[in-house]
């Protein structure tokens, strides 16, 4: 009897390169006629916040999606000591290569930010894992109408959050996102990242009202939601939408912002999926065209060619 194919994806950063992993396996299994499984042995806790670190495995507390779980992860499920875990965590990192090199699967890494497109050229007898990435969308572009289906978020909006929804559906509505929070403050990423400022917020908003009119409402989703009070000078109707609206739940961030009809984007994954969800059949986004700090990561693929990079 002939064995299925099966293909193990990593899954592991914020909830926007989750996405971009979840979106790689899915479409490659799929060309494949593979049964898909997800490692989201790297993130702390199973769900569960801990010190050690603020990411968290997302992708079922945030859409309806029942993914099939390496089964190796679900022993973090069960661990109550953090020390422990952390121990377990480790050896789950190095696991993969282990595995590798006793030709259990073929162990396939994406190294930088370019389209490879000898992934559709991959050809495996048995078991494959991936990790990585994998941030474009011509990895999961022919495959659009099933992540699409899957991605659909699991809470319903509600009370001021359904209102504000409303607000979004019945104007010209632009998704003016603000990045900042760990760009700016952890001492880690904030060299890392190029944090966009006034100046491209405001060069942003004067094409996009060149491109689709005067007649358009902002709506400002940010972490730093008081900064952007503060310090973003912006003429058009707008509305400030911070946890006000959607507490400590970015889950209801990133549906709102789905919501909206056109998106002015800062360099950032869980905004690029903000605009990427958004369901609007003449969508215009805008992005930063420097996405790192550093000019020598090539990032021209990260966002779809349709998009506006200034």
């Amino acid at each position: 009897m002939k064995r299925q194919k099966v293909v193990v994806q990593q899954i592991y950063g914020g909830l926007g390169n989750q996405l971009f992993e979840y979106a790689f396996g899915r479409a490659f299994s799929l060309r494949n006629n593979a049964k898909l499984l997800i490692d989201p042995s790297r993130l702390l806790g199973w769900g569960r916040p801990q010190n050690l670190s603020t990411r968290y495995y997302a992708l079922e507390t945030v859409f309806s999606l029942s993914p099939n779980i390496f089964a190796a992860a679900k022993i973090q499920k069960y661990i109550p000591s953090p020390f422990l875990l952390n121990r377990v965590i480790y050896h789950h990192q190095a696991f993969p290569h282990f595995m590798e090199k006793v030709g259990y699967w073929k162990y396939i890494e994406d190294v930088d930010y370019l389209f490879n497109p000898q992934v559709f050229a991959f050809d495996f007898f048995n078991k494959i894992y991936f990790t990585g990435s994998w941030q474009s969308e011509k990895y999961f572009k022919d495959k659009e109408r099933e992540i699409r289906s899957d991605l659909v978020f699991r809470h319903s909006l509600e009370g001021k959050q359904a209102a504000i929804a409303q607000e979004i559906s019945s104007s010209k509505s632009v998704c003016l996102n603000v990045r900042r929070g760990d760009y700016v403050h952890n001492p880690i990423y904030a060299p890392m990242f190029n944090v966009c400022g006034q100046d491209f917020y405001k060069k942003a908003v004067d094409l996009m009202k060149r491109k689709i009119g005067e007649d358009i409402k902002i709506f400002v989703i940010s972490d730093e939601i008081e900064w952007c009070r503060d310090n973003l000078r912006i003429d058009e109707e707008h509305v400030f939408i911070g946890q006000e609206y959607y507490g400590d739940e970015f889950r209801d961030a990133l549906h709102l912002m789905s919501l909206c009809k056109y998106f002015i984007i800062p360099n950032s994954t869980f905004a690029w999926w903000g605009a990427w969800l958004s369901k609007s059949s003449n969508k215009v986004v805008i992005a930063p065209k420097k996405w790192y700090g550093d000019f020598n990561i090539d990032t021209r693929d990260i966002c779809p060619e349709e998009w506006i990079r200034i």
